[in-house]
């Protein structure tokens, strides 16, 4: 009878065994990812799922994948998680497997859910839904959830998938963003060039409006020119050669101080009527069309005639710096002639007591620069922006015409003119004309 005994007690070592050296396999076959599976607690006692064929890569591509994995078991506990699912959740993986699935649905989607796990579970293929899942922080996260049915061995369990709503959400918001910002900044482009257009088009507009007006002014002095002209030259003419015969006549007398006072008084007039003579000559200048006679001249010929023409004072001094070598140029004698006396006359009367007048000319490249730079008085700011337009003067006496002469008679010449100005210390014309044309 013991030995009986022995026997059975000994085949039941050996049963036990075995079922414990099956065991070890399982759970190292679990751990190695041969097969994965688990054990949990059920009603009628440990049982170990299994999901036959999860070879290794397919177990490494569901834990390392970002959407969340879960396996559901019929009486829905949790039998496995990934890591993506954990981290939906914000809880450990050890926290979600074993509890039931209904524990981490929001209680307003229980009942969409409810029915999303029995569509699923009647094998209908793949359902998708929107449900919003519990963290462990009692916050709400909306997610989409796909379902299937899965044979974890000879057991049924549910299979779901989730994606975390969220990141799309803020993925779509960065790209709506992106969108939005790429839009404003298009749009901005578009006011940008828009506003562009508009003052180019209002610059266009205001200087078409100035040449209009320009040409109406233009054709009123043209008119007022050929009238004064006509009408006052031929008297000019005579008055200057009474003039001459007057002064003869007084030269004749003997010296006293009717013959000083009356010689004075022919120089006066003389004086007055050169100025006269100016007008006339700057309006006709100015309004009619320059054509000029260009031809090869001497520089320093058109400074002598301007020099004997201009009356200069002792208290003035003359500087005169021509370049050594400068060579002849292509242009208008009688218009450099006329651009030079009105440059240097508007130099000695801003220079009303004393100062130094300073000619220079010199040559770099294809092009000539003339400059005429006095000491005196200079241009106040706010004469400066219109300078060049005809009635605008800085003398007490003038009518603002010689310096729009002078821009005129340049600018046929294929030149240009420019200054620099500071009150109290004095101004520089600066003439450019083309060395050959």
């Amino acid at each position: 009878m013991q030995k009986m005994k022995a026997q059975d007690s000994s085949a039941e070592i050996k049963e036990l065994r075995a079922r414990l050296e099956e065991a070890e396999a399982t759970l190292e076959a679990i751990r190695t990812g041969q097969v994965d599976g688990l054990v949990v607690s059920t009603p009628k006692g440990e049982q170990i799922y299994t999901i036959s064929g999860a070879e290794k890569p397919y177990r490494v591509l569901i834990e390392e994948m970002k959407e969340g994995a879960v396996i559901v078991s019929e009486d829905n506990k949790v039998l496995y998680c990934n890591k993506g699912f954990a981290e939906i959740l914000k809880r450990p993986m050890e926290k979600i497997i074993g509890e039931d699935i209904h524990t981490i649905v929001s209680p307003t989607h229980m009942s969409s859910f409810e029915a999303l796990m029995t569509s699923g579970r009647m094998g209908k293929g793949v359902m998708t839904m929107e449900i919003a899942l519990k963290t462990d922080y009692d916050t709400v996260i909306p997610t989409q959830i796909s379902i299937n049915s899965l044979i974890a061995g000879d057991v049924k369990t549910t299979f779901l998938v989730v994606v975390d709503l969220t990141q799309h959400m803020e993925e779509d918001i960065k790209r709506y963003t992106a969108n939005l910002e790429e839009e404003i900044n298009q749009r901005k482009k578009a006011e940008n060039a828009l506003k562009k257009i508009q003052n180019n088009l209002e610059e266009i507009i205001n200087e078409r409006t100035k040449q209009l007006k320009d040409s109406e002014r233009l054709a009123a002095i043209g008119a007022t020119a050929g009238m004064v002209g006509h009408d006052i030259r031929n008297p000019l003419q005579a008055i200057a050669g009474d003039l001459y015969l007057i002064d003869n006549d007084v030269s004749s007398l003997s010296a006293d101080e009717t013959k000083i006072s009356l010689q004075e008084s022919v120089r006066s007039v003389q004086d007055n009527l050169l100025y006269i003579a100016k007008i006339v000559e700057d309006l006709q200048d100015y309004a009619k069309p320059q054509k000029p006679n260009l031809q090869r001249i001497h520089f320093d010929k058109v400074i002598e005639e301007v020099m004997l023409l201009v009356p200069v004072s002792s208290n003035h001094q003359v500087v005169i710096e021509i370049e050594q070598g400068f060579p002849e140029i292509v242009a208008d004698f009688s218009m450099m002639k006329r651009v030079l006396t009105n440059l240097v006359n508007n130099a000695i009367q801003a220079m009303p007591n004393d100062g130094q007048l300073t000619i220079r000319a010199n040559h770099k490249g294809t092009r000539v620069s003339i400059t005429v730079e006095d000491t005196g008085v200079g241009i106040p700011e706010n004469i400066k922006p219109k300078l060049f337009e005809p009635m605008v003067t800085t003398k007490a006496k003038g009518q603002g015409l010689g310096l729009a002469v002078v821009k005129r008679l340049v600018e046929a010449q294929g030149g240009t003119i420019s200054f620099e100005s500071k009150v109290g210390e004095g101004t520089k014309f600066v003439v450019t004309l083309p060395l050959n044309k």
